[in-house]
């Protein structure tokens, strides 16, 4: 996180994924998987796998649940690495909510569309399959 303006979610993604690979000792080629986090900004669709140079994966996916996102993400990339449809499987998440002249809360509540059923993240915040209910 930081406030470094002028630069797309796809930048920031491109920029992660080169230091992760340099850091591992591994080149684009061996990338045979890919996960999104796609964090509701336009720049993370499937599209951007071959924006960043990958385009023979054996398995990509655009992922999003909600406040569980990153550790459905390692879930999904742990059972997809030992049931063998991938060997090295790259998992990034990049956004560009924040504006220079507006504070961090109203960036990121500007993305929201608050009416229908969606008024109600307002109200309780983000909700889904990792909320546990009392009987």
């Amino acid at each position: 996180m930081g406030k470094i303006y002028g630069r797309t979610a796809a930048d920031f993604a491109a920029e992660a994924i080169a230091l992760a690979l340099e850091d591992a000792g591994l080149e684009k080629s061996d990338v045979d998987g890919l996960l999104l986090n796609g964090n509701g900004n336009l720049d993370m669709d499937p599209r951007l796998q071959f924006s960043l140079g990958f385009e023979d994966l054996s398995m990509m996916n655009l992922m999003r649940a909600y406040e569980s996102t990153v550790g459905s993400m390692v879930q999904y990339a742990s059972l997809a690495l030992e049931a063998g449809p991938a060997k090295y499987v790259v998992l990034v998440c990049a956004d560009t909510p924040l504006k220079p002249t507006v504070g961090a809360g109203a960036a990121y509540a500007a993305r929201g569309v608050w009416d229908g059923m969606n008024v109600l993240k307002a109200v309780y915040g983000e909700f889904g399959g990792n909320v546990r209910r009392s009987p």
